[in-house]
């Protein structure tokens, strides 16, 4: 698989996900990322949902999912977080609400970005 990089593009995070599985099975995507369900992967659902930009995942999953489908991390996360704010700002006439599950550990963040720095 090509690495996918690009600072200017107009696809959706599931869109680029999804662009980037190819021809890959949902299944074997799922479960090559791992959580920490009782499975200890992914759920093929909660993927789809991802695919077709219905949920959001955490900065964990979007970290695997860089590394599995060899995809630049941080176009990942301006894409997630693009995305956070669109659902958070637009006027949805959907009648399902988005489940957004974007999770940020500040501490982990900040000593990953400042080692040095005491917390």
């Amino acid at each position: 698989m090509k690495k996918i990089k690009s600072p200017k593009v107009n696809k959706t995070l599931g869109a680029v996900i999804r662009e980037a599985r190819g021809k890959m099975p949902l299944v074997e995507l799922a479960k090559r990322i791992k959580t920490h369900s009782a499975k200890g992967f992914l759920n093929v659902g909660y993927l789809s949902h991802i695919e077709s930009d219905r949920q959001i995942p955490s900065i964990e999953i979007l970290d695997q999912f860089a590394k599995e489908l060899k995809i630049d991390r941080q176009l990942l996360y301006d894409l997630a977080a693009q995305a956070v704010l669109q659902h958070t700002f637009a006027k949805s006439t959907s009648t399902e609400p988005i489940k957004i599950s974007v999770t940020i550990n500040l501490n982990k963040l900040i000593k990953e970005k400042f080692p040095k720095v005491v917390t």
